[in-house]
């Protein structure tokens, strides 16, 4: 578990709060959120981003989805009730709304969680999770199988730079090859 960063106590509180910074650079920025067990595998996927890409990721601690959700929903109810008065800013807009670079969202549990959250940021989102049949095996064979560990993570952070024209497809082709992951390999939810 790592140490718990200095002024993080109400972020934790409220659902979200940046763990590591993006590393100083020209290279494009990606946003890793990772949740319970899957913040160090967002954690060595940023290192992986950075040491083979050049790519600067912030790695976000989410503890909890359904707090940020309700507090939006509060937020856009009272925004609703009060047309004369300015408008609050959710935390999840106020956390991750500033910025255009595109979101990795990684849970142990389905991808509907993450998605929870998902209307309230404008920056391309993808959510990674557990959707799909129970398994029994070691947990790194089943993040491999539901394509939650850090080879998948690194995959999906280059492929959603590629959509927003950042960089080229072949370099997550390359990802894709480099990692053995065979690209017609049905989703976990259909095998």
């Amino acid at each position: 578990m790592p140490a718990m960063p200095e002024g993080c106590r109400q972020g934790i509180l409220d659902g979200l709060y940046r763990l590591d910074e993006a590393p100083e650079g020209d290279g494009p920025g990606i946003r890793l959120l990772g949740s319970g067990p899957m913040l160090p595998r967002a954690r060595s996927a940023a290192v992986a981003l950075h040491e083979n890409h050049g790519i600067r990721a912030e790695v976000w601690s989410a503890t909890s989805y359904t707090q940020l959700r309700r507090q939006a929903l509060e937020t856009d109810r009272w925004n609703l009730m009060h047309p004369e008065s300015k408008p609050r800013v959710s935390r999840v807009c106020e956390l991750l709304d500033g910025s255009s670079d595109p979101v990795i969202a990684v849970t142990d549990f389905m991808r509907q969680l993450p998605d929870m959250v998902r209307p309230w940021v404008s920056a391309p989102w993808t959510s990674l999770g557990t959707d799909g049949f129970g398994r029994s095996d070691t947990r790194e064979q089943l993040r491999g199988f539901f394509e939650t560990d850090q080879a998948f993570i690194e995959i999906a952070a280059l492929a959603a730079l590629a959509r927003n024209d950042t960089i080229a497809p072949e370099v997550v082709q390359s990802a894709i090859e480099r990692h053995g992951i065979d690209p017609e390999t049905p989703p976990p939810w259909l095998r």
